[in-house]
């Protein structure tokens, strides 16, 4: 008898060889197990999807902001007030859309002429640029998730 032999023939090898061809034709808990993974990705999914939603709330209402801003901006160019009050005027209006400037992050920023779009080249046009940052809620379980 070989070496090989009687190291295959050590009893706990051969019990554990035995357990395992045991436990792999077992179907019993196979429905448990299937459905703890089943639940899990869609726990994973809806909390995605609650994230998701969140953010796009968020993204209107601010972009809501944004726009009531820009047009406190072309109405306040249109009465005639000078450059220094127009940052005012965006400022009031975008707290009145509930984003305050300086508070939980919130920046406003007001071109004239625009940095983005097609009206980098009007000098008539602006621009006003409100960034607040958003929460990760549910989505903080995976690793790297950031708010869009």
């Amino acid at each position: 008898m070989s070496r090989a032999m009687y190291w295959f023939d050590h009893l706990p090898l051969r019990r554990a060889s035995r357990l395992w061809r045991r436990l792999s034709r077992n179907e019993r808990g196979s429905m448990s197990v299937m459905i703890a993974i089943g639940l899990t990705v869609l726990l994973g999914f809806a909390a995605l999807g609650v994230d998701v939603s969140l953010w796009a709330r968020a993204k209107n209402d601010v972009q809501g902001a944004a726009d009531a801003a820009a047009n406190a901006v072309a109405a306040a160019v249109a009465a005639g007030n000078p450059p220094g009050r127009l940052n005012a005027e965006a400022n009031a209006a975008a707290a009145q859309n509930g984003f305050q400037v300086g508070t939980n992050g919130v920046t406003l920023v007001v071109n004239n002429p625009p940095k983005y779009g097609n009206f980098t080249t009007n000098p008539l046009a602006y621009e006003v640029i409100i960034s607040a940052p958003q929460k990760v809620y549910l989505a903080s379980v995976l690793q790297g998730a950031k708010a869009p």
